[in-house]
């Protein structure tokens, strides 16, 4: 089985992919940005240190970002470096070694103006980070050899805060106030970890690939849903509306969030879950293991 390398092993998307190729048979380095961590070799992205010290693998997966909106707004110049810069020039140097090369970008690439956009469709990316990574993938793909690309939506894993958070308030007796227009397409992690080594060991499929649920909903709905699976009281939900509580640069835009899964399907031979599994799958895994 191939060697693989991944840029950003202490990100849980890094981490989890990690652990789905090794279950598959693959050998597995990871990179880090703390410096002297046993296991991890170091590597930054600002400034691209260390990275005369990788070893070169059969596959490499470019997780490592800058993901906040609001940091990317205020930063430009430095987000930049981290998120154009180093996976343009890290997947130049995989390329040429005859990597694999897998780039995570995002679906804030898409302005979600339209409902499920394609992954041919023209993007039109409205926040710094969302251009950040089109830049990304538009330098990614002018080069030559075995690269793809995957746009995921939110991501849940079993300790995401947020959920969690409302959970332990709603059985304290304690209301909650998740927004009302902030509409979200989750996908829990177990799964889009699974997706992505089977499309990181898929050689020769190229070019784009996107992930979210088949449907999207808003975090109030979700809430809501979380009540009524695990039994608590709905009166405790209050929303609030993103745009009123959340800076401009901070909220992601509040139409469409789903998107177009064909060719990620047709690879894995299944269509996408709904945002419903992908909470149900979260709630399962916050309970006590035998």
């Amino acid at each position: 089985m191939p060697n693989c390398l991944i840029i950003g092993g202490d990100s849980v998307l890094g981490s989890g992919l990690a652990r789905v190729l090794r279950c598959r048979g693959c050998t597995v380095s990871l990179t880090t940005r703390r410096a002297n961590v046993p296991d991890r070799t170091f590597l930054d992205l600002e400034t691209l240190e260390g990275l005369d010290a990788l070893a070169s693998a059969d596959l490499v997966a470019l997780v490592a970002a800058e993901t906040k909106l609001a940091t990317c707004a205020r930063e430009p110049e430095r987000t930049r470096l981290i998120n154009v810069e180093a996976p343009s020039r890290l997947a130049e140097w995989a390329l040429d070694k005859g990597s694999r090369v897998l780039f995570f970008s995002s679906t804030a690439v898409h302005d979600m103006s339209v409902d499920c956009p394609a992954e041919a469709d023209p993007v039109f990316p409205n926040t710094a980070y969302g251009k950040q990574k089109h830049e990304a993938e538009q330098a990614i793909m002018r080069l030559s050899g075995d690269a793809a690309i995957i746009r995921p939506s939110k991501i849940v894993d079993a300790e995401f805060a947020l959920f969690q958070g409302w959970v332990r308030a709603l059985k304290a007796g304690e209301p909650i106030t998740p927004f009302s227009d902030y509409t979200v397409s989750p996908v829990f992690l177990d799964l889009f970890v699974e997706a992505v080594a089977t499309l990181l060991l898929s050689r020769g499929e190229t070019g784009i690939y996107q992930i979210s649920a088949c449907d999207e909903t808003s975090y109030e709905a979700i809430a809501s849903f979380i009540a009524e699976q695990e039994g608590l009281e709905p009166s405790l939900i209050q929303p609030a509306r993103a745009s009123d509580v959340l800076s401009a640069d901070a909220l992601l835009p509040s139409g469409s969030a789903r998107v177009s899964c064909a060719r990620l399907e047709a690879l894995l031979g299944r269509d996408m879950p709904s945002w419903r599994d992908g909470v149900r799958s979260f709630l399962a895994a916050q309970q006590p293991r035998p």
